[in-house]
């Protein structure tokens, strides 16, 4: 039994990750993950100038886990651009990291265009 609470409290002292862990109204969850995008842009430029590779996958494996947990629901829908976005910026540091630059190019492209659609749809919101 004092296992059990031990490893009860364990898990509970597990800090929080920075992706959302139930549905909330989509319009918050575009919002928070929006904010998410443009500070980790910030900080993925200035880690890919100081040849970060440990920043960069970790923001990758942040960016996988926002397009996993998105929800497909009617409301959310409306803002699948945003999911897009972070598929687009894990893809881009893939590709940055096996050194594909035409993969890189396009996925930093598609990232910029989804993030604009994804800053006009939160700000029309």
């Amino acid at each position: 039994m004092k296992a059990l609470l031990g490893f009860l409290v364990v898990i509970m002292a597990i800090p929080a990750m920075a992706v959302p862990s139930l549905p909330q109204a989509p319009y918050k969850d575009a919002s928070e993950l929006l904010a998410w995008l443009k500070k980790s842009r910030v900080e993925m430029n200035r880690a890919g100038r100081a040849h970060d590779l440990v920043t960069l996958s970790r923001i990758k494996r942040d960016a996988f886990r926002w397009t996993d947990v998105w929800y497909i629901d009617a409301g959310h829908r409306h803002f699948l651009p945003c999911s897009h976005a972070a598929r687009d910026m894990g893809n881009f540091l893939d590709a940055y990291e096996k050194k594909d630059m035409r993969k890189r190019d396009l996925m930093g492209r598609l990232f910029r265009d989804d993030l604009a659609e994804c800053e006009r749809l939160v700000r029309a919101h």
